[in-house]
């Protein structure tokens, strides 16, 4: 019994305040500027620095815009990049790398060792 006093008064609460809001029945008011773009067509996606007549740049044309502004393009240019030429590689001396531990100075051409020495790393000669 007490379950039906508290559900009746909880419904009873629930009509009487839903009574004191008035019905929404007039369409919302709208100014001449909302109209104006009423029906018209978005434009297809573009940098656009000066808007259209024709169409609303909207979309995904606001965003390319602004990257335009930024100096940004969309999609991204290529690198300005190219092959090297090939003569590049052709070089009029002769590079050897020494592997060994330790490698000695000669004097000459099969001559004598004179008591200084390559040591061992990344060396080219």
């Amino acid at each position: 019994m007490k379950f039906f006093n508290c559900f009746f008064l909880a419904c009873v609460l629930f009509l009487t305040s839903a009574q004191n809001f008035p019905a929404k029945s007039q369409a919302p008011v709208t100014s001449d500027a909302d109209e104006a773009d009423s029906g018209a067509v978005v434009c297809s996606p573009g940098v656009y620095t000066t808007p259209p007549d024709d169409c609303l740049p909207l979309g995904p044309s606001v965003y390319m815009t602004e990257l335009a502004k930024l100096g940004l393009t969309f999609p991204p240019r290529p690198l300005p990049a190219g092959k090297p030429d090939r003569a590049l590689a052709d070089l009029p001396y002769q590079y050897f790398r020494l592997n060994e531990d330790e490698v000695p100075v000669l004097d000459a051409p099969g001559g004598t060792e004179t008591g200084q020495s390559f040591l061992p790393g990344f060396v080219y000669v």
